[in-house]
């Protein structure tokens, strides 16, 4: 992903990522100039746990540029401890998160 981008929307559809992979694209989309909305499905992503959302938490803490997140989360392996991580981020205004 360039960061001379001028994305200012992102949507994005996972049916087979780990956590590794997940935290590589929100390091990456984080990080980009313009992006100012985020969505992001994962459907049948196991290998997607806790672990990510504590990184993603972080991540999103610390970001500048994104104004709007949607998360959609289906049959991950995330439990409900890492989707309250991920929705405790103070400093977003608009995250919205579907746990499924």
């Amino acid at each position: 992903v360039s960061t001379q981008s001028t994305w200012e929307y992102v949507e994005l559809w996972c049916s087979s990522v780990t956590d590794e992979g997940i935290i590589g694209l929100f390091e990456a989309l984080l990080f980009l100039p313009n992006l100012a909305n985020l969505s992001l499905y994962l459907d049948g992503c196991g290998g997607v746990t806790d672990e990510s959302a504590e990184i993603i938490s972080h991540l999103l803490s610390i970001n500048t540029v994104l104004d709007k997140v949607h998360l959609w989360l289906k049959r991950t392996g995330m439990t409900q401890s890492g989707v309250s991580k991920i929705l405790a981020t103070q400093t977003m205004q608009h995250l919205s998160l579907i746990h499924i």
